[in-house]
């Protein structure tokens, strides 16, 4: 356990140290940023994971707290079912609303089908910020029992593709190592949600 909690401390504590000019970034800039905001996103389900998954809750709160750092004040998490959507302030969330997959399933498996980098702009109300735009689709697909078929493959009682949409809030922070770029979290909300 303390072997994961170290990755998932070092994935989330990355910093960004891109051109200040963000409005010339060069077309490698812009990919690198979009892979650090992929990482980013899983790095998320990581945690997701972990969380729902801890034995203890001295581990679970570990957890967290170091997801939390990566997140803006104030951010909020917007989750869909088929009764409809729900958005919750993240540390509401994590600590009260996230489930326990494996009491209700034998195989979860959260994936992504697709990402895209919507805009990336200076921030409207903070100096040496700015906002960088995306939006993913997850694809949920859970097995109650986990059989499988003639194949060798799962089959799977639920299914699900939810089109969610975030930013981040990429702020220039001095730290002893210098002047970084830093990404955080901000709200990401559901766009929709298509049960398979």
């Amino acid at each position: 356990m303390k072997k994961k909690i170290l990755v998932l401390f070092f994935v989330g504590l990355s910093t960004i140290s891109f051109s200040q000019k963000f409005g010339v970034m060069s077309s490698q800039e812009k990919e690198d940023f979009k892979k650090k905001a992929i990482q980013k996103i899983e790095s998320l389900s990581m945690y997701f994971g972990e969380i729902s998954s801890a034995t203890s809750t001295s581990d679970k709160e570990g957890l967290i707290k170091l997801l939390l750092t990566q997140f803006a004040p104030n951010a909020t998490l917007e989750v869909a079912n088929r009764r409809g959507n729900r958005s919750y302030e993240i540390a509401y969330y994590l600590r009260n609303k996230l489930k326990n997959y494996n009491k209700k399933y034998a195989i979860v498996d959260i994936g992504f089908v697709s990402f895209d980098i919507k805009d990336l702009r200076t921030h409207p109300t903070e100096l040496n910020a700015y906002i960088l735009e995306y939006e993913f689709v997850q694809s949920f697909n859970a097995s109650r029992q986990g059989l499988r078929d003639a194949e060798g493959l799962i089959k799977y009682d639920y299914v699900d593709e939810t089109t969610k949409r975030g930013s981040f809030v990429i702020k220039k922070q001095n730290t002893i190592l210098g002047s970084k770029w830093k990404m955080f979290f901000e709200s990401v909300k559901v766009v929709s949600l298509k049960i398979l």
